[in-house]
């Protein structure tokens, strides 16, 4: 709960001193009409004691007018002048005088009285009579006659005969007759020399000096097969000389292996 503060200390008729939490401002005039100078401004304040309405305004330019204003009604008017103060005075007259506070009253207390609520008779509304509808009679026509449909006859259908059906004879099969294998043919025994259609072989024979065309398509020939001058000859690492016979023979291929025969 917030702390607030708040004192307002009479300077002189008319004058006050306000002390708050956020500083002190002073207020010029009567109950009803007062002009409050503070460090936001000066401020002028109208309203109707008693009532609780009341209405506030910032001053700018008219700030000495309104001190002089306030000034004369503080100085000139009595205490119990103007129209403010005649309502409080009327106001005063018409209340009841109070008691001392250690005094007791010995004036009976009116008993409350009951307010008399008038009795209002309800209002009758007239009822219009009821005349029940006449029944009006509505002639039918007749119902024609429904035509009477004699029965329709039917055709007899005989029963189909169903011949049964004729089946053709089953066709020959063909004779298979089993081929006669030959037996097959074994190849040479060539001595380790590839195969050939010329049957030339490492087991025997006579030397090859004149090759067939094709030679090189079924041995693997050296570069220099075609230039050769002697026979054929098998070198070291498997590749084939026309050299056979020549000194230097397959020097380049690991020296002379054997030489190819012709059966």
């Amino acid at each position: 709960m917030p702390l607030r503060f708040f004192r307002r200390v009479r300077i002189a008729k008319g004058l006050t001193l306000n002390l708050s939490k956020r500083g002190a401002s002073l207020s010029a005039g009567r109950r009803g009409a007062r002009v409050t100078f503070g460090r936001r401004g000066a401020r002028a304040t109208a309203g109707v004691p008693g009532t609780g309405v009341s209405y506030t305004s910032r001053l700018g330019c008219l700030l000495p007018a309104a001190l002089v204003i306030v000034a004369l009604l503080t100085a000139c008017a009595p205490a119990g002048d103007g129209p403010i103060a005649g309502q409080a005075g009327a106001r005063s007259t018409n209340a009841p005088t109070s008691a001392p506070p250690g005094a007791r009253s010995n004036a009976p207390v009116p008993s409350p009285v009951s307010p008399v609520v008038p009795t209002v008779a309800p209002l009758s509304t007239p009822t219009p009579p009821i005349t029940p509808p006449t029944p009006r009679l509505t002639t039918v026509p007749p119902v024609p006659a429904v035509p009477t449909l004699a029965p329709a006859l039917l055709p007899t259908l005989a029963p189909p005969t169903l011949a049964p059906p004729t089946l053709a004879p089953a066709p020959a099969l063909p004779t298979f007759v089993a081929p006669t294998l030959a037996p097959p043919a074994l190849a040479p025994n060539l001595c380790g020399a590839p195969a050939n259609p010329w049957g030339y072989n490492f087991c025997g024979g006579s030397f090859i000096y004149s090759p067939p065309v094709g030679f090189c398509t079924n041995f693997a020939c050296i570069a220099t097969f075609s230039s050769g001058r002697g026979y054929v000859m098998q070198c070291k690492d498997g590749a084939y000389s026309l050299s056979g016979g020549i000194q230097g023979s397959c020097s380049q291929h690991l020296g002379n292996s054997r030489a190819l025969l012709a059966p």
